[in-house]
């Protein structure tokens, strides 16, 4: 019998949500739109977890139980990933500056396999300040304080997130994931339905 291991008992799983459950949230009659997303296991006192099967996970929407189509470690083959770090240009320095070391302190605790990218949301698109690579130090200090808000910036950092996955990131196969540094306001359309986001 497959033992569920809830998230408050002695597994900590951190989710980083990668879509939204509103498609399910809508009603019957809308299609379900899977949703890919990245959990972190770790056992108690940060031991290594035990093995862990999709039968083991359990995910809710509010009180709705929903399927787990697919459950696939991180290692191996699959391990190697590519970090995007994205950083609105338009965003406050003083805000930003303060977390710069931070920012480098956490590109320099990735793993060997990671490689880290550092690009700036500027005007739809994004500024390359360091390529995708696995030389940490590098990608750390290709970081610099942000522009500040000036005028002709973008009204929307999702329209550079955008310009990233679609015309800049080099197709690998492997796992791909953003960190995005920014107020989160997209000015172009400011409700929770915004096609941007």
């Amino acid at each position: 019998m497959p033992k569920h291991i809830p998230v408050n008992s002695g597994l900590l799983a951190i989710a980083i949500l990668l879509g939204s459950f509103c498609a399910h949230a809508q009603g019957s009659n809308s299609p379900t739109i899977p949703v890919t997303t990245t959990v972190s296991v770790l056992g108690p006192k940060f031991t290594a977890p035990p093995p862990l099967t999709k039968q083991d996970i359990l995910v809710y929407s509010k009180k709705t139980r929903l399927n787990v189509i697919n459950w696939v470690p991180a290692q191996g083959e699959r391990a190697p990933l590519q970090l995007a770090i994205v950083i609105d240009n338009s965003a406050s320095q003083l805000g930003v500056g303060s977390q710069l070391s931070e920012i480098a302190g956490f590109i320099s605790l990735q793993s060997k396999s990671t490689a880290v990218g550092v690009f700036y949301a500027v005007n739809g698109t994004v500024q390359t300040a360091a390529n995708f690579t696995t030389n940490h130090d590098a990608a750390a200090k290709a970081l610099r304080l942000p522009f500040g808000a000036r005028a002709g910036d973008s009204p929307s950092v999702y329209l550079s997130v955008s310009d990233l996955v679609r015309n800049r990131w080099p197709a690998t196969g492997g796992r791909r994931e953003i960190l995005l540094i920014s107020s989160g306001v997209d000015r172009l359309d400011r409700g929770p339905e915004s096609p941007y986001v």
